[in-house]
């Protein structure tokens, strides 16, 4: 494009903010509002999906900034202007916060908010998933502590019918992403859900009503996904090694965590001491129930190295 045709873009982009600005400054439009047809807010989707459209990707200028401010009214008019292509407008977002910080962390806080508000978090945390089906996704997100709190919040505050639906969500995401063929992408992928797992599984408030199931999903994912992480994590020199020891180290993380929530989970189902119910075998309805000592104790001997091996031979 021209510079001329670029600087024209410029304009209409920045008219595009100030109008959608005002619209919702002096209450144009609300969604309460008659919409015979949804004719409005047809047109403000319109709206939405040209600005999105706008972006190149390429870099984060002043038309970046323009388009991040538009979209973020959009959002406070009505969050469905967005809803459709969230991941876009995520990894737009992200893409901005090393040239554009406070416009583009404002944008990313108000969506994590509204998706709060709306008990739609998951449809939040899916849109991230998105992002790096072609990219390097928003892992930068994680950067924002405000965003970071929110996300909290919404953990703290999520209905309990939800909490095996996300659980699972991330269960899932884990496996799916250690058996991808592209080690390098999957460790900034793996990285970014592992750290969104433990952001989740600190915030879950346990109580009597939702403990048992929760034990029940913390040591599915202790003996699944968990296996997937740390498991054959010997090494060696070959890249393939480095990465399941860069593996297995995201995967301790993720594992103290877990063993965590469990011991929260047994205070609430056992009545006694986090840890001494923690190391029971025997569960809620005489099931059985894993015993973390001996869980912790075959995680330790299955990372090993060569080098402690050599180490220990010479002792």
């Amino acid at each position: 494009r021209s510079p001329e045709t670029q600087e024209l873009l410029l304009a209409i982009l920045r008219a595009v903010d100030e109008t959608l600005s005002d619209v919702l400054e002096f209450d144009v439009y609300l969604p309460s509002y008659s919409d015979p047809d949804e004719a409005h807010l047809k047109l403000l989707a319109c709206i939405t999906d040209g600005l999105i459209d706008a972006t190149s990707g390429e870099g984060c200028g002043d038309k970046e900034r323009a388009v991040l401010s538009s979209l973020n009214t959009a959002l406070q008019l009505n969050h469905r202007l967005v809803h459709g292509r969230l991941a876009g407008v995520i990894y737009l977002g992200c893409a901005c916060l090393s040239n554009q910080p406070t416009v583009a962390n404002t944008l990313l806080l108000n969506i994590a908010k509204t998706y709060r508000e709306l008990r739609q978090t998951l449809h939040f945390l899916n849109a991230c998933r998105t992002t790096f089906q072609s990219s390097e996704g928003c892992s930068s997100i994680l950067s924002c502590g405000n965003v970071v709190e929110m996300l909290a919040m919404a953990y703290q505050t999520c209905p309990p019918g939800q909490l095996k639906e996300i659980w699972e969500f991330f269960d899932g995401w884990v496996v799916q992403v250690v058996s991808k063929a592209d080690q390098d992408a999957s460790l900034i992928e793996l990285s970014f859900v592992v750290r969104m797992f433990i952001l989740f599984a600190k915030n879950i408030r346990t109580s009597k009503y939702n403990s048992a199931e929760l034990r029940f999903l913390t040591e599915n994912s202790l003996v699944m996904s968990m296996s997937q992480l740390i498991g054959n994590a010997r090494t060696d020199d070959s890249e393939t090694s480095r990465d399941r020891v860069a593996f297995a180290s995201l995967g301790f993380d993720l594992c103290g965590w877990l063993v965590d929530l469990h011991a929260r989970c047994c205070f609430w189902i056992d009545g006694e001491s986090a840890f001494r119910t923690s190391v029971m075998s025997q569960g809620v309805n005489g099931s059985a129930s894993l015993n973390i000592v001996d869980y912790l104790r075959n995680v330790a001997k299955s990372v090993t190295s060569n080098g402690f091996e050599q180490w220990m031979n010479r002792a």
